[in-house]
């Protein structure tokens, strides 16, 4: 009984990567036949389906980046960006699509930096992992008795704690306020709705910081303004 539901669920598995490897290839296709609205279309639905991989978004922001919606493009490299920071070719494409927006590059410090180089995919295995070694460690020296491991449990465990104080951080900083990119020129209120005073305006393309949501108005930061803009006028990453 139970090796059956095991090769069910690998021939289920076989068969969901097959799929999801010939739409790739399909929009592959496509985009090489400069079909952008159509690989667009593929892009996307193997993100529904649940494939969220770098790449995937990575193309689609190529995609919308050929149909000459950069606001967009921009939204999906830094979907990508998110999952894999540290790719050159789509800190290139954010270059690239960040001129054609005319947007202003801001100057993060060290901290955020350093918290943003990895992803949260990363930290979280890094974490797990040296817990585990930590543990077999601890077990050796039970069993051995040798100082050599109470030297290499100490030094793992301080990088353990690092690591969880790395994983606190980036926790964090993304719970701070969610990200998101504003799709369209738009302007910041000084209170959820039409009527409040305009006290900034807000480039298409731009990521803000939401903190704060109020019947279709969302309470946003961009550097150091905050106010009010339309939820329908952004997009989260």
């Amino acid at each position: 009984m139970y090796l059956k539901k095991i090769i069910y669920i690998l021939l289920f598995t076989v068969n969901a990567v097959a799929a999801a490897m010939d739409a790739s290839d399909r929009a592959s296709a496509l985009y090489e036949n400069m079909d952008w609205k159509g690989a667009l279309s593929e892009y996307e639905k193997l993100i529904d389906e649940g494939y969220t991989n770098w790449q995937i978004y990575f193309n689609a922001g190529n995609c919308f980046f050929r149909m000459g919606d950069f606001p967009r493009a921009r939204l999906y490299y830094l979907r990508a960006e998110r999952r894999m920071p540290r790719e050159k070719d789509i800190k290139y494409n954010l270059s690239i699509v960040g001129k054609k927006l005319n947007l202003r590059e801001e100057n993060a410090g060290f901290l955020i930096l350093f918290i943003k180089y990895f992803s949260m995919s990363e930290v979280k295995n890094a974490v797990v992992g040296t817990f585990w070694i930590l543990m077999i460690l601890t077990a050796l020296f039970i069993i051995k008795r040798r100082e050599f491991f109470v030297w290499s449990g100490a030094f793992v465990f301080i990088v353990w704690v690092f690591e969880v104080s790395v994983l606190y951080g980036k926790a964090g900083y993304e719970k701070k306020g969610k990200c998101a990119v504003v799709l369209e020129k738009e302007n910041m209120l000084s209170g959820p709705g039409t009527s409040y005073k305009v006290i900034a305006e807000i480039p298409a393309g731009c990521d803000i910081q939401i903190y704060d949501r109020e019947e279709g108005w969302v309470f946003a930061k961009v550097s150091t303004s905050g106010g009010w803009i339309r939820e329908d006028a952004i997009e989260k990453i």
